[in-house]
């Protein structure tokens, strides 16, 4: 273990691991700086930037001028995107993960069933309470930023109430003091790093041991979200006509098609690239005898995304189509879709699903989208 992770460290070109996430590198001296921490997050005072420098072993670290925050590309990753250690080699590396039987994932070294068992449990058993801790906490800035996307008040404060959201004060210091009082053993007994989860206070909550913490600011370096644990089941809203479940691309979306009137259920998945359990849409489907309508963003990801749902829906038993978002560029998920002023509605005895823009002109769904993604 101790090999490869000093090897990952001294291959690791850090200022390209910052460049692919998206920060903007301003040359100083031999190296770099940026204006954001993954413990203490952005500023853009010269004491809160974030040096990029060769140590003396000559592999690529970073040091915090505002927390003192130290490390190397490895910790970065760790740091900023919850992984545990070997997620972040196998980044570094560009290689995938193992999977081993029973969707055990270990990246260590060979070790027997039973612990791996029993530390994989111990985990996932401090994740439920970690996520119990978040359900408790409060909507005040969840409902600040949906709102300002669209999303009806009465959808926000219903999310809430259903444990499908939750938002942590907008404020890093209050928000890591508020986790730590309440969960700080079980946090460190996930083994995440949790410094990204306390600049990203809005939170999507996935099945009882996953979720989803989310920037809320405009401009914010690094990634726009986070994810932490294992989905054991979907983000799923439930309409009051279960007969019908629209896939989304992610819960904004989700909630942005109830804010629209469908009555629906729906079920956000955490990406386009995200993997569909198979028994997450049998299960539905035996349940509500459901069909299912997949739409993901108008772009080349969610395209790909569909077709792979598409699949897995089809082994499911369960009637399935495409809808979309719009082609036409203004319109390339549901959210763009909502702020364009436009709603659900029925129509036909083939239940066409139809938009009706604010102004009161009817038409069509499926002659804003692609026709062969409606067919």
């Amino acid at each position: 273990m101790g090999n490869s992770v000093t090897a990952a460290k001294m291959v690791a070109n850090l200022p390209e691991i910052l460049k692919g996430y998206g920060h903007i590198l301003k040359k100083s001296g031999t190296g770099f700086y940026i204006r954001s921490c993954p413990v203490c997050g952005d500023g853009s005072k010269v004491s809160n930037k974030l040096s990029i420098f060769r140590g003396r072993d000559r592999g690529w670290r970073y040091k915090c001028h505002s927390c003192g925050v130290s490390g190397s590309a490895v910790d970065w990753l760790i740091s900023e995107n919850g992984y545990d250690i070997w997620d972040a080699v196998h980044e570094i590396n560009g290689t995938t993960p193992p999977q081993q039987a029973g969707n055990i994932v270990h990246h260590g070294p060979a070790i027997v069933a039973a612990e791996i068992d029993a530390k994989t449990e111990a985990k996932n058993a401090a994740m439920r309470r970690v996520v119990g801790v978040f359900r408790a906490c409060g909507y005040t800035t969840a409902l600040s930023y949906l709102t300002g996307r669209g999303i009806a008040s009465e959808v926000v404060i219903e999310g809430h109430r259903r444990g499908l959201l939750c938002s942590l004060p907008d404020d890093s210091t209050k928000a890591q003091n508020a986790l730590m009082q309440f969960a700080g053993n079980d946090l460190a007994a996930t083994e995440y790093s949790w410094g990204g989860a306390y600049h990203r206070p809005m939170i999507f909550v996935h099945g009882s041991r996953s979720i989803e913490c989310r920037s809320v600011r405009a401009e914010s370096s690094g990634p726009r979200f986070i994810r932490y644990g294992t989905i054991d089941r979907p983000w799923l809203w439930q309409g009051l006509d279960q007969s019908r479940i629209l896939i989304t691309e992610g819960c904004i979306d989700a909630l942005s098609v109830v804010t629209m009137g469908w009555t629906g259920s729906v079920l956000a998945l955490p990406g386009a690239n995200a993997e569909v359990n198979p028994a997450w849409l049998k299960d539905l489907h035996q349940q509500h005898r459901c069909s299912f309508y997949i739409g993901l963003d108008s772009d080349k990801a969610g395209t790909t995304g569909s077709e792979k749902i598409l699949a897995v829906a089809a082994s499911a038993g369960a009637p399935v189509r495409k809808i979309a978002p719009g082609t036409t560029g203004e319109t390339k998920d549901w959210n763009d879709v909502l702020k364009a002023g436009m709603v659900f509605c029925w129509a036909g005895s083939d239940q066409q699903i139809t938009q009706k823009q604010a102004r009161g002109e009817e038409k069509r769904w499926a002659d804003l989208a692609d026709p062969a993604a409606c067919a």
